[in-house]
């Protein structure tokens, strides 16, 4: 898989992952171009639909759906990986995207 790492803003937020109705993982970085995942068990391997819960309204949604496709991925000895994912939002939520990385991220 290819390993490309851009500089995104580290949330201050926590922002939980699903795929359907099973957990997924949290946000740890993101921009409206990518975001890096970390979770317990393994990682998704290929394009996939991803559904971000947002801890409150933001643009009026609490939710985002999105797919995404992945980019890299490392996994630690204690069961955790971490994922980065190249984000295929449409132009709406790419906006929300935006707005979650200038508001929440660590800049």
């Amino acid at each position: 898989m290819e390993r490309r790492r851009l500089t995104r803003p580290r949330l201050r937020i926590n922002i939980r992952a699903r795929s359907g109705d099973a957990a997924l993982g949290h946000v740890r970085d993101i921009t409206d171009h990518g975001l890096c995942l970390s979770g317990r068990g393994s990682a998704p391997q290929d394009q996939h639909q991803l559904i971000l819960c947002l801890p409150w309204p933001l643009d009026g949604r609490r939710e985002l759906a999105l797919r995404v496709q992945p980019c890299w991925q490392t996994y630690d000895k204690n069961g955790h990986w971490r994922a980065g994912f190249r984000l295929m939002p449409d132009e709406e939520t790419a906006t929300t995207l935006a707005t979650l990385a200038s508001r929440y991220g660590d800049r």
